[in-house]
């Protein structure tokens, strides 16, 4: 999506061989909300500013290098808020791959009450740039 203040709600996706739902760098205020991926290669790509990203299920992510959710460089106001990534393990040794992802220059970013369960090892990368980037907030649930 690189639109302004598009809703994507209410789908399920299953088994997608990239991103569920990817947000380019042009992509502004977009909401993404009340949706289902189910084994997708990843789960939701966040660029672009203003975006609300809320109450998804994100559910078997296995290819390699893959997570759940990415913040990636130069997103701005992203809120990341009430999501569950479950099992984000790739390949057949089901090795470790994060739930969320937030890579550098990331700015203003609120990430909170979300849940991140069987992830194999550290269920989030990135949480340096998160604590580094100005206004931003974190307090999540991982198991």
């Amino acid at each position: 999506c690189g639109g302004r203040r598009v809703a994507i709600t209410g789908n399920h996706l299953i088994g997608q061989t990239n991103y569920g739902v990817a947000l380019n760098s042009t992509a502004s205020g977009c909401t993404v909300a009340g949706n289902a991926f189910d084994g997708c290669l990843q789960g939701i790509l966040a660029r672009g500013t203003g975006h609300a990203i809320s109450g998804n299920s994100i559910v078997d992510c296995v290819g390699a290098n893959n997570t759940g959710l990415v913040m990636q460089a130069g997103g701005d106001g992203i809120t990341v808020v009430g999501n569950s990534v479950v099992d984000t393990r790739a390949g057949a040794a089901r090795t470790t791959v994060a739930a969320l992802r937030i890579e550098a220059t990331v700015t203003n970013a609120v990430v909170r009450d979300n849940v991140f369960r069987n992830t194999t090892g550290a269920a989030t990368s990135g949480w340096t740039n998160l604590v580094n980037s100005l206004g931003s907030q974190a307090e999540n649930v991982t198991t």
